[in-house]
């Protein structure tokens, strides 16, 4: 992994067997970042992907273990437990055009992966919310 840190954004290359997520958890422990967005593309060879049951508030989750192209990586950053929080999708393309999506639960990099994180000087927490079955943005201190 390598990054470059700016004014308020972070631009950063993760290399083939990285795994997304926990690089991206690291950037921010190191940084100090507890609010923001991230954007990125690439490829991934391995990827787990999960899928809100909103009825039942539980997720089905399923592995890809094929190289397809992220055409598409958005997420954001808060905190939870005084930990960083990342609530990420993905949209992956496969050889034949064709596409899968969801929540990027785990996502380990292929050729390279390109992103950026956008960041605030605020903290956005998290809080379970047990009607929805998700933890929520909270605005309040």
């Amino acid at each position: 992994m390598e990054y470059k840190k700016l004014d308020s954004s972070i631009h950063f290359r993760l290399d083939r067997d990285e795994e997304i997520i926990s690089s991206i958890i690291k950037i921010c422990q190191q940084e100090h970042i507890t609010a923001g967005s991230i954007q990125g593309l690439g490829a991934t060879k391995e990827v787990t992907l999960r899928y809100m049951n909103q009825e039942e508030k539980s997720f089905a989750e399923r592995a890809f273990t094929e190289g397809m192209e992220i055409t598409s990586f958005l997420g954001n950053i808060s905190r939870h437990e005084g930990e960083p929080y990342l609530h990420c999708h993905i949209t992956l393309a496969r050889h034949d055009f064709t596409t899968v999506a969801g929540h990027c639960h785990e996502a380990v990099v292929g050729p390279t992966f390109e992103g950026i994180i956008r960041f605030d000087k605020l903290t956005l927490n998290r809080k379970f919310n047990p009607e929805i079955g998700l933890n929520l943005m909270v605005f309040a201190n």
